[in-house]
């Protein structure tokens, strides 16, 4: 199943043009996996994992994104909406690993872009007095 959503938001982690897919997001022991993080997908269990450059599994090429935090309270899998196309903002994105997007590089962009997800940066509006 494939959704649409077609949203602006600031704070957002997505800009515009959003499309999800129901999916399993494969935890291992009880986890958070936050909003904006980068998946990949295993090849032997099709299952949704935090993507790693390092990784042999399949999870090392990009196939979605987290558009909201999940928690996991113990192993197993947990149903989510991936957001598998739309544009983004780069500010948002998260590697797993890292906690943050510190480390987004071109390669995992590049990864995105040709999954039909856009990563656009987006200067966010400062509270300025208007005189």
């Amino acid at each position: 199943m494939t959704m649409t959503n077609n949203t602006f938001g600031g704070r957002d982690l997505s800009l515009h043009g959003a499309q999800f897919r129901d999916e399993l997001l494969a935890f291992t022991a009880p986890a958070t996996v936050l909003r904006g993080t980068v998946l990949g997908r295993v090849t032997a269990t099709g299952r949704l994992t935090p993507w790693s450059a390092a990784a042999f599994d399949g999870s090392q090429v990009a196939v979605a994104l987290v558009p909201s935090d999940v928690v996991a309270t113990g192993a197993g899998d947990v149903a989510i909406r991936a957001l598998i196309a739309g544009e983004v903002a780069r500010s948002r994105l998260v590697i797993a690993a890292d906690g943050n997007g510190n480390n987004i590089t071109a390669a995992l962009i590049d990864q995105l872009r040709n999954i039909g997800i856009t990563v656009i940066d987006v200067a966010p509006l400062g509270d300025s007095a208007v005189a």
